[in-house]
């Protein structure tokens, strides 16, 4: 006992003295991180958001912290009221994180929706015009093809991308609620930009509930491979994650973490419940692939996760090989569908929308190790340092076990797997920087480990060492570093 309170002590020390050591980095020597894509863009820099002037700013995210002190705490015995209200406490804290800056309020959301200085505002504003949402899927390729360089964008992904903001345009025109919105804009300051102030409104709050619903999906696949404390853990990693909570109204980060978690619960459950769904793991994963060929990631990880519990549980690997099986056959059948009902072609979308990349991007060959070490350097902050040195931990941890028993958990070999996968999607992926929005799918996987060593600490409290450091963490990011 003495010997896990004090591993659990150094645990927490190693956490506080890097946060600390980045505020420091931060603060005193800030031309370190100008290597930032984005600091050479935008003023991000010269923000002070803790000038005295700024102290009532900060009451909304005080109340988001109170809520989710709240919901990790005092509402544990009810396991369906915390979930929905760590829910709540993330829409919470990604509005109150956007009331920092300078009091605009929502505008910080919107800008990103429908202000031109943000180039993937170029998705909305389309999809807007755009009335036949099956057409344009079916069609897709042609139309990419007529319009030359004017959706430099849109043409750099898939057919889904681009879908998903025309059915909430579908969704915005059928209902009427432009009323509504223009009504709100007024107290809530959503951007100005003519008829798109109702339409930019409304996105704003969509996209704030779809992001966070990854929250019951996480608390799911913690709740499977460990217990509800895991699951809890879970949910709060994903929450205090700078990249989460700053990156915002970007699909990378309001889509891409649900299908992500989605695919990984299904496959999940095809081993510990039903095979057959495995099939519906195939058919989300192909959705994914149809949205963003960013998401290809989740071919290898699927296997990867297949591989952690196939070597080291015997019991399993019949259950493990019955579900690869019928994911492959689902798989093939997405294909068929997706091709004869939407004509949708991967490779010549793969290829056309690697070209524009590659056109934007200017890295056409691979990642060299240094630009790989600045991308997990960049990818570790944009996690959270936190969550970082927790994976890291958790790692070593499964590593000691090994040494001891030769023995090693599938979630244990699982995290030492992982950082190999990342590793090459950073040499292959053709991306320099801008990580923390392009690899926050990649982020979602790393979670279970993060959350399974939080749980293990101590399981009389909360993490509150983690959850106070997530916040500094986030704070300064917002300050020096802000998307």
């Amino acid at each position: 006992m003495r010997e896990s309170v004090r591993i659990r002590h150094v645990f927490e020390a190693t956490i506080v003295a890097v946060v600390a050591g980045y505020a420091v980095l931060l603060i005193g020597f800030p031309d370190v991180f100008r290597l930032w894509f984005f600091s050479s863009h935008f003023h991000y820099q010269n923000k002070d958001l803790f000038s005295p002037a700024t102290a009532s700013r900060f009451v909304a995210l005080g109340l988001s912290c109170a809520l989710l002190a709240f919901s990790i705490r005092w509402a544990r015995r009810r396991r369906r009221i915390q979930v929905f209200l760590l829910f709540a406490s993330g829409v919470a804290l990604q509005w109150s994180f956007s009331f920092l800056d300078g009091g605009v309020n929502a505008a910080r959301l919107t800008a990103t929706l429908i202000n031109g200085r943000f180039g993937h505002s170029e998705f909305p504003l389309v999809a807007l015009r755009e009335e036949h949402p099956l057409a344009l899927a079916r069609d897709y390729e042609s139309i990419m093809v007529k319009v030359g360089d004017l959706r430099s964008f849109v043409k750099s992904k898939p057919p889904g991308h681009l879908l998903f903001y025309v059915l909430w345009a579908e969704a915005f025109r059928v209902f009427r609620i432009d009323a509504l919105f223009e009504r709100l804009s007024g107290p809530l300051r959503f951007s100005e930009r003519g008829p798109f102030t109702a339409y930019g409104g409304f996105l704003a709050v969509a996209f704030s509930l779809v992001s966070n619903l990854p929250v019951f999906v996480l608390w799911k696949i913690g709740t499977l491979l460990g217990n509800r404390r895991v699951g809890l853990c879970c949910c709060v990693a994903f929450l205090l994650c700078p990249s989460i909570q700053l990156v915002t109204m970007h699909l990378d980060q309001v889509l891409y973490p649900l299908l992500v978690s989605l695919t990984i619960l299904f496959a999940l459950w095809s081993v510990f419940r039903n095979r057959y769904y495995a099939l519906l793991a195939a058919l989300v994963l192909y959705v994914s692939i149809y949205t963003s060929f960013s998401l290809l990631f989740l071919i290898p990880a699927i296997g990867l996760l297949a591989g952690a519990f196939f070597l080291p549980r015997e019991d399993l690997r019949t259950k493990v090989l019955d579900a690869l099986l019928i994911g492959i056959v689902g798989v093939l059948i997405s294909y068929l569908l997706f091709h004869f009902l939407l004509n949708f072609s991967p490779i010549a979308a793969y290829r056309r929308s690697m070209t524009n990349h590659l056109a934007t991007r200017g890295t056409p060959g691979l990642v060299d190790a240094l630009h790989t070490l600045r991308n997990l350097g960049e990818f570790a902050r944009w996690i959270g340092l936190p969550a970082a040195v927790a994976y890291v931990w958790c790692c070593c941890g499964a590593l000691r076990r090994w040494w001891r028993s030769r023995r090693i958990s599938p979630l244990g070999l699982f995290a030492l797997g992982y950082p190999f996968l990342v590793a090459a999607v950073s040499t292959l992926g053709h991306t320099v920087a801008e990580v923390g929005r392009l690899w926050i799918p990649l982020m979602i996987p790393m979670f279970v480990p993060v959350a399974s060593e939080l749980a293990t600490m101590d399981r009389r409290r909360a993490p509150w060492v983690y959850v106070v450091s997530c916040l500094v963490a986030i704070l300064l990011a917002k300050n020096f570093h802000d998307f």
